[in-house]
């Protein structure tokens, strides 16, 4: 499975609205298949939302926002992540290991 970052600026966009959009996106994640939510982080006051998502394809990760009406600046896919306890690792052999399991 691919993951990708997913840009949205929403002008405007309040805490509690994000925190609405949080909740119809989860619902959809169950409802597109290999659609999962990462992580997310976003910034109220300059209406900048940022998305890590796993997908099979750029096309479910459009297809998932569509459903909920949200808008999508850029989507950029991500060969490798790093966080302090795992160091860097990849995605394309993290989804290899997954699927071959």
């Amino acid at each position: 499975m691919a993951r990708y970052l997913v840009s949205h600026t929403v002008p405007g966009v309040t805490p509690e609205q994000i925190d609405q959009a949080l909740a119809a996106y989860l619902i959809v994640c169950n409802q597109v298949p290999g659609v999962a939510l990462q992580r997310g982080a976003c910034n109220a006051t300059k209406g900048r939302i940022f998305c890590e998502v796993e997908a099979p394809d750029e096309t479910a990760v459009v297809d998932s926002f569509r459903r909920i009406n949200f808008p999508i600046d850029e989507i950029v896919p991500l060969e490798r992540g790093y966080t302090p306890a795992t160091g860097m690792v990849s995605y394309e052999e993290q989804g290899a290991a997954r699927t071959s399991s």
